[in-house]
């Protein structure tokens, strides 16, 4: 293989090449890191930020952006928990797809406050985001976390904590299933190669026929899809839901800056997404069998952030 190939290789996945090297090291100092358990454990903890940055990559891939994405997460878990509150009302998959619908609401004032009152997507989406949390706080009296009591049905922990045969958990199900759809939806769909082709010149779809309103529309409803699931499966996780437990919206970020670095360098992809995510719950699992504070984690996440924008950034530039 030509050195040139070699470079083009290590270009396009470097990602996943960091990523197992990082697994070794990490294994090398804490033997049981490695252990089965422990793999199967790290990716069922990847699920949330995963799925929610899934739906980010979406809005992200057409070239705007959902601030409220991590709030609309953690607003998920507490519609959630106050249906399930209710003493008339004790259906998990009821609740879920309330929950749901209401959240693609919330995506939809995100799309229209954007694409109708042409308001910029950072300061829309920064101002529902306030919005939704208002909103829960008042329900919540004041922002009090919600706990599991008796009217929560028994079945509400499966999705979070069940495991088939007691080994593989329902949210590595959950995690594959939406990986799949989204793979297929943003590579093999022509929904999906549009999204790109707007984030990548608006100006050429409009002269194609490709609504840039319609596709961004599709990417705030998937954002808000994917982060009411995420919020779903986090409070199944929990026993437990309330405005300030899915603040997701930094490692959203996080893994969407260093996913864009994978294969398709520049460009927010679901592969990159999946990997970033492992990535940075595999250091963040391992900083905690060390010991490592919590102090030392945000230091890690800021120092990963702000580097792969830097690299984000200079990829884009050489290809312009």
């Amino acid at each position: 293989m030509k050195k040139n190939n070699v470079a083009v290789v290590i270009g396009k996945y470097w990602l996943l090449f960091f990523t197992i090297v990082i697994f070794v090291v990490f294994s090398i100092l804490r033997p049981n890191f490695a252990r089965t358990s422990n793999i199967i454990n790290i990716v069922a903890s990847t699920c949330i930020t995963a799925i929610a940055g899934m739906g980010l990559t979406s809005i992200m891939a057409a070239g705007e952006i959902d601030f409220s994405a991590g709030t609309q997460v953690s607003f998920s878990t507490v519609i959630m928990g106050l249906i399930l509150s209710s003493r008339n009302f004790n259906s998990f998959f009821a609740a879920a797809v309330i929950t749901i619908l209401i959240m693609l609401c919330v995506g939809g004032v995100n799309a229209i406050i954007h694409v109708k009152l042409k308001v910029p997507a950072f300061i829309a989406t920064m101002g529902v985001s306030y919005l939704i949390t208002g909103i829960a706080k008042r329900a919540t009296d004041g922002g009090s976390t919600i706990y599991r009591n008796v009217n929560w049905p028994a079945n509400y922990t499966l999705l979070g904590q069940g495991r088939i045969g007691g080994v593989l958990p329902y949210s590595i199900i959950v995690l594959v299933i939406v990986s799949v759809i989204m793979y297929i939806f943003m590579e093999r769909t022509k929904w999906g190669k549009s999204l790109y082709a707007v984030g990548s010149n608006p100006r050429a779809c409009d002269l194609l026929g490709i609504s840039g309103a319609k596709q961004k529309t599709i990417g705030f409803l998937l954002c808000s899809l994917w982060s009411a699931l995420a919020g779903i499966v986090l409070t199944s996780q929990l026993n437990m839901a309330g405005i300030t437990v899915g603040s997701t919206m930094l490692q959203s970020m996080t893994v969407l800056m260093l996913g864009s670095t994978f294969i398709k360098q520049g460009v927010y992809n679901i592969p990159g997404t999946l990997i970033a995510s492992f990535l940075l719950q595999s250091i963040f699992y391992a900083m905690k069998m060390m010991g490592a504070g919590a102090w030392m984690e945000d230091l890690v996440q800021g120092v990963i952030l702000v580097l792969s924008v830097a690299v984000v950034c200079i990829i884009r530039r050489k290809g312009t």
